[in-house]
């Protein structure tokens, strides 16, 4: 069972969804950064699910700044929520990308 749901997002998206959703907002998005990760960050809670904002995402990895994910690489599957379709990332993709591996040693830790 998730502990929430992701939305990864430009920077420019991360802000229409805070304004969209500022009635949920529990961490307004703003510039984040750690020695990890970076990105435009923010939560929200709708219904009791907490809902990470995540817009322009980039690890630090081998001494750079890069995306998390190739775009030309990244597999999307699209699902039915809510009678919208949306594209998610798909697990595969997820866990070729060592985000998974990342989150499970964050929530442990």
């Amino acid at each position: 069972m998730p502990n929430d749901v992701d939305i990864l997002t430009n920077k420019d998206g991360a802000y229409e969804i805070r304004e969209t959703f500022k009635d949920f907002i529990v961490k307004p998005v703003s510039h984040s950064s750690n020695s990890r990760y970076e990105s435009h960050y923010g939560v929200l809670s709708r219904g009791g699910v907490r809902v990470e904002i995540i817009g322009d995402l980039k690890v630090f990895r081998s001494g750079q700044w890069s995306s998390l994910q190739n775009p030309e690489t990244v597999k999307v599957k699209k699902v039915r929520f809510l009678g919208m379709e949306m594209p998610v990332v798909s697990v595969e993709s997820q866990v070729e990308s060592g985000y998974f591996l990342e989150r499970i040693k964050r929530d442990t830790h």
